[in-house]
C-alpha cells in the first residue's frame, strides 16, 4: 500500500480536536485547536487515519493518495 496524505476542509472544521486524539502520530493542534498535518500517512498509520476521517464530527478530514 502506498503512502497517503490528509487534507483538512477548513470551512467545515470547527477545531474540536478529535482527529488529534485519534491520530496524534500525524496531527498536531495549533494554538486555536485547529489540526496541523505533520506528514504523509504511512501504511502502518493507514487504519488509524481512516478511523480519524470517520470520527470527524464535521466530516472535515479527507484521506487522499500521496
Amino acid at each position: 500500500m502506498a503512502n497517503h496524505r490528509l487534507r483538512v476542509d477548513w470551512p467545515a472544521c470547527q477545531a474540536r480536536g478529535l482527529c488529534f486524539e485519534l491520530l496524534p502520530e500525524a496531527i498536531e493542534l495549533d494554538d486555536w485547536g485547529f489540526p496541523v498535518i505533520t506528514g504523509e500517512i504511512t501504511p502502518e498509520l493507514a487504519a488509524a487515519a481512516r478511523a480519524a476521517v470517520r470520527g470527524c464530527p464535521r466530516m472535515a478530514l479527507r484521506l487522499l493518495p500521496a
